[in-house]
């Protein structure tokens, strides 16, 4: 985890090591929502708030280290009112990153899998459930006929 510092070495570094974190989670997750972030840091490394994940998941996507794809709408019965909105965010898909076997073992115990980002939003994101429920609607994977939950990531890198 290497930090970057500004050029004159005055003032605070740029990076942020619950960023870099945050990145092994999206590493291995492929997308997700913040709450879900949330659950696997918890799990894997040390607690922190959920307001403090959705701030640095709003400052990576300002700074261009987090990509936010997609929002969806899910309805319910919630505290807070009948809706939930789910912001979605992934890597680029370039950047390789080193995932240790915390994040791993906290996906394992939550029953997370890795998700590929949708590629178009019209099939995948509705306001009627979560993603899981609609990937089974895209047509590419009907075609070809391949059961995701079968599908493995590469260990140790993102790319």
């Amino acid at each position: 985890m290497v930090l970057e510092t500004k050029k004159d070495s005055r003032g605070r570094p740029v990076g942020s090591p619950i960023r870099e974190k945050i990145k092994q989670i999206l590493g291995a997750l492929g997308c997700a929502y913040g709450y879900e972030i949330h659950k696997v840091y918890l799990l894997a490394f040390e607690p922190l708030e959920a307001r403090q994940i959705y701030y640095h998941l709003k400052k990576g996507v300002q700074q261009d280290e987090f990509k936010e794809y997609g929002i969806e709408q899910i309805q319910g019965n919630y505290t807070w009112g009948s809706t939930s909105t789910r912001k979605y965010y992934s890597l680029d898909p370039n950047l390789v990153i080193e995932i240790p076997d915390s994040v791993f073992s906290a996906m394992r115990v939550l029953g997370l899998k890795y998700k590929e980002k949708p590629r178009k939003m019209d099939d995948k994101f509705t306001n009627k459930g979560s993603l899981g429920k609609e990937v089974s609607s895209d047509k590419e994977h009907k075609k070809s006929g391949v059961n995701e939950s079968n599908i493995s990531r590469p260990h140790k890198t993102y790319g």
